[in-house]
């Protein structure tokens, strides 16, 4: 099972990214803006699948203990930090999002309403 997110994998999410986003219909000018963003969400997007590897694995909590009297079991720091990855990965997806043009296009309306769409 892979463990880490390697240069080659971001770059590889980046291209992918990129490619959705032409076949949306982004223009030249507003891909070359959105350079960071690209590169920050392939970035969080190989760290969230990281992440979500090892959650799987471990399980969602780990155990704790502080001391002799004090253990337990508490949420796992990787879920900890899934959750405030996700967060920035989501903002970056609707700032991208917002670059795309407003055109009657399936593919642009099908990534529309898979980004507004709230999970049940």
């Amino acid at each position: 099972m892979k463990t880490e997110c390697l240069s080659k994998d971001i770059q590889k999410e980046e291209k992918r990214i990129i490619k959705i986003l032409k076949e949306c219909g982004i223009n030249d000018e507003a891909l070359k803006i959105s350079k960071n963003l690209i590169s920050e969400n392939a970035f969080l997007a190989c760290q969230l699948r990281t992440l979500r590897e090892t959650i799987l694995k471990n399980g969602v909590c780990e155990e704790y203990k502080n001391g002799e009297n004090q253990f337990g079991r508490k949420k796992s720091a990787e879920v900890d930090i899934y959750n405030n990855l996700i967060k920035h990965f989501i903002a970056i997806n609707k700032q991208l999002f917002e670059l795309l043009p407003e055109k009657n296009n399936a593919k642009t309306n099908t990534l529309k309403e898979f980004i507004n769409s709230k999970p049940d």
